[in-house]
C-alpha cells in the first residue's frame, strides 16, 4: 500500500507531482471541511501544507494532531524558516526535492514507530 499524504491548499510550487513520482499517494484538500472529512474516513500518513497559503497553519496542525502519529509537514516559503513545535517537520525554502522527499519519508517512518 502506498504512503498516503494529504496536500492542504493550492500547490503553487508543483510539489504534488514530485510526491506522486516518488510513489506517494497524494490527495489535495482545499478546505478545512475536506481535511476533516478525509482524516475521518481514510488512513493518512502525513499532511503537508505550504506556509504561504491563506489557510491557518495552526488550525491544520490542530485538526491533524487529533489523529495519532500523523505528522504535519510545512513547506516554509521564506528564508527565515518557520519553526514551531506544532509542526513535525519544516522544510526550508529552496530545499532540493531529493532532500525534502527523504525528510518526508523519514518523518513518516518515525511517526509509524511511535
Amino acid at each position: 500500500m502506498a504512503t498516503h499524504i494529504i496536500h492542504f491548499g493550492v500547490d503553487l510550487a508543483t510539489r504534488v507531482p514530485v510526491l506522486k513520482s516518488a510513489g506517494f499517494q497524494v490527495d489535495i484538500c482545499s478546505s478545512i471541511d475536506s481535511l476533516i472529512d478525509k482524516l475521518g474516513r481514510e488512513h493518512v500518513d502525513a499532511v503537508v501544507v505550504p506556509e504561504d497559503q491563506e489557510f491557518n497553519l495552526y488550525r491544520v496542525a490542530s485538526i491533524t494532531q487529533s489523529r495519532p502519529n500523523t505528522p504535519v509537514i510545512v513547506f516554509a516559503e521564506a528564508p527565515s524558516q518557520l519553526c514551531d513545535a506544532k509542526f513535525d517537520l519544516v522544510i526550508p525554502v529552496l530545499t532540493p526535492p531529493r532532500e525534502w522527499l527523504a525528510h518526508i519519508a523519514s518523518s513518516i517512518a518515525q511517526s509509524k514507530n511511535l
